[in-house]
């Protein structure tokens, strides 16, 4: 009997650092998903990694956005979040961080996507950041292309 609670203390103890153990980071990402999908870009530079925020210009963002949607793009549905990982990287405008790697599937239309987003914990909120290529474009005065 012992061991068999000793057992499945374990096996709960090891699930619990499976999947959904990322602090927040995948609802996050989940969160900025969204607002992107539904022409919130204001919502969505609010979330932006400060540092990078400083870069990118927030009337700019949200012009770009809006210039960047087509009328045509079915919604996105089934917003699932794949993993999440703990990575350091070099991120643009940070430098070398500690930071999480959300990885989601979501339908659009007929199509399944996946997608890669790099979050970075910042006063106790996940921050999502943007390329180097993407900052460079919005540095310049530019919409990323």
């Amino acid at each position: 009997m012992r061991r068999m609670l000793l057992l499945v203390v374990l096996v709960a103890i090891v699930l619990s650092g499976c999947g959904g153990g990322d602090d927040g980071a995948g609802d996050s990402v989940k969160d900025l998903v969204t607002s992107l999908s539904i022409s919130d870009y204001a919502g969505a530079w609010d979330s932006l990694h400060p540092a990078q925020q400083r870069v990118v210009p927030k009337d700019l963002f949200i012009r770009c956005g809006v210039e960047g949607e087509n009328a045509n793009d079915p919604a996105i549905e089934n917003l699932k979040v794949l993993s999440s990982k703990k990575v350091t990287k070099d991120i643009p405008w940070l430098g070398e961080v500690d930071a999480r790697e959300v990885k989601v599937r979501f339908t659009q239309g007929e199509n399944d996507r996946e997608a890669f987003y790099d979050v970075v914990k910042q006063d106790g909120s996940w921050r999502w950041t943007l390329t180097e290529r993407s900052l460079n474009a919005f540095e310049a005065g530019n919409c990323p292309s």
